[in-house]
């Protein structure tokens, strides 16, 4: 199943071929993840924080907030929250703080700050904000980039320390468009982070570098970012339009992907098994490309990357989208 969101809400395809499938109506929706254990998805937009319970019969809606206010809207807007659910708990960037969450009940379990983009602190115009967040796959690390100021915080979830701060020297003579996109590895073990200049993995404990990608050109574009839920494939717009695929294990490039269509990215997404890459165009365009029969193809040429085939590809299920699922 994929879900995108737009201007007028949730949008669902079957995976497999792209078939629209239906909507949710709950107005602009400017995040989502989905569940740790793929058994519900958050959105965050004009409705507020909503929550959708996964069943095999179709889904369930229950709003776990009132919707944003005026400034909450603007800063969403601005700032593109993800939320992101790992370890229990589910983080969303919002006025300069990152708030973490219960994932079912929606109680406040902390509130991560930073002095650069906390508005009681700091109150210069044109604020910094934070862009994306992320949680490491045990919960106990969070981190943000920042837009208008790159660079990265880190957390500890558990005492709401920063931990670290990895914004660059220059940072302050850049342009307020200028941020940097984080993620964590499946595993744990690596922290992806998109920079200007390039892609930038770090030991997600120690922080030191384990390779670099650098960009043909330096962008102030915001990089995305994707792994693969097996940790196998890692996928990012380092070059935009293009994609291109990656080994996360020392950053080879294994291919680059193309599309004729020449227009910004929004948001990239790996199946858990790498087989599908959906791409979110800006303009109300979906590309969604089968690697496997990429994989297929480059082989008959043997210009197949030299990795381990994907696994046997899984039964898929036929989703069924329940007209009473809008609120």
């Amino acid at each position: 199943l994929l879900s995108v969101g737009d201007v007028d809400g949730l949008h669902f395809f079957q995976a497999s071929d792209g078939k629209w499938l239906g909507m949710g109506e709950i107005g602009a929706t400017w995040g989502m993840a989905w569940s740790s254990r793929g058994d519900a998805f958050y959105t965050f937009g004009m409705s507020g924080r909503l929550r959708w319970p996964v069943h095999r019969s179709g889904f369930g809606t229950f709003f776990l907030s009132s919707p944003p206010s005026a400034r909450d809207r603007q800063e969403a807007r601005s700032a593109f929250p993800a939320p992101r659910e790992e370890g229990g708990r589910i983080a969303v960037a919002q006025n300069g703080k990152v708030f973490l969450r219960d994932p079912v009940t929606d109680r406040l379990l902390s509130t991560l700050t930073d002095p650069v983009t906390d508005p009681v602190r700091n109150a210069r115009t044109n604020l910094p904000r934070l862009y994306r967040t992320s949680l490491s796959p045990d919960g106990k690390r969070a981190a943000a980039g920042r837009i208008g100021k790159a660079g990265v915080i880190i957390w500890d979830t558990a005492t709401g320390q920063m931990t670290a701060d990895l914004s660059l020297p220059e940072a302050n003579t850049r342009t307020l468009l200028d941020c940097t996109a984080v993620l964590f590895s499946q595993n744990g073990r690596n922290l992806y982070l998109g920079e200007r200049n390039g892609l930038v993995c770090r030991d997600a404990r120690t922080l030191e570098i384990r390779w670099k990608v650098p960009r043909q050109v330096p962008l102030t574009d915001p990089m995305r970012l994707t792994e693969s839920g097996d940790g196998g494939l890692l996928a990012a717009t380092i070059d935009p339009p293009a994609i291109d695929l990656l080994n996360p294990a020392n950053g080879e490039r294994w291919a680059r992907l193309r599309h004729p269509l020449v227009t910004s990215t929004g948001s990239i997404a790996l199946s858990p098994d790498g087989g599908r890459l959906a791409v979110h165009c800006i303009g109300d365009v979906m590309q969604l490309w089968c690697l496997r029969s990429l994989r297929e193809a480059l082989g008959n040429h043997d210009l197949d990357w030299r990795e381990p085939p994907f696994l046997p590809e899984k039964p898929l299920t036929k989703w069924i989208l329940d007209p009473g699922c809008s609120p």
